[in-house]
């Protein structure tokens, strides 16, 4: 699990955000990024800025109608790469996921409205590079 933004992105982590957050309770905290909740772990004083990493490959692409989606987007482009099929999801809050899903890239084409979920442990806390 990286620790910063330097680590993630020479890890490859290809989902970096950042975000304030939006709730918190004992359970954990929203942090709102992009007009989109992400929920994480630890609890967090409100109005914190934090930087989150997701890697691509645990993010899961399912149909548009799946009603338990953290993410609603459409396929903006997909790049096959051997044994894995890249993905581009452009949001409808505006921001970009990059996903990779084992070949074939499970029917999806450019153009489809997909919906996209992935496991709370799965989204690292950053913390500043400095």
């Amino acid at each position: 699990r990286p620790r910063t933004r330097f680590v993630a992105d020479f890890m490859g982590f290809g989902n970096l955000f950042e975000g304030t957050v939006s709730e918190c309770s004992s359970a954990g905290s929203m942090v709102a990024v992009s007009q989109m909740h992400i929920a994480i772990r630890a609890p967090t004083p409100i109005g914190t800025r934090l930087a989150l990493a997701l890697r691509a490959e645990r993010i899961e692409i399912l149909r548009a109608d799946e009603p338990l989606a953290q993410a609603r987007g459409q396929v903006a482009q997909i790049v096959y790469q051997g044994g894995v099929s890249a993905l581009v999801v452009q949001l409808d809050r505006a921001q970009e996921f990059r996903l990779l899903v084992r070949t074939p890239a499970r029917g999806f084409v450019i153009g489809d409205r997909v919906a996209l979920r992935w496991r709370i442990d799965d989204v690292c806390v950053l913390q500043d590079d400095s």
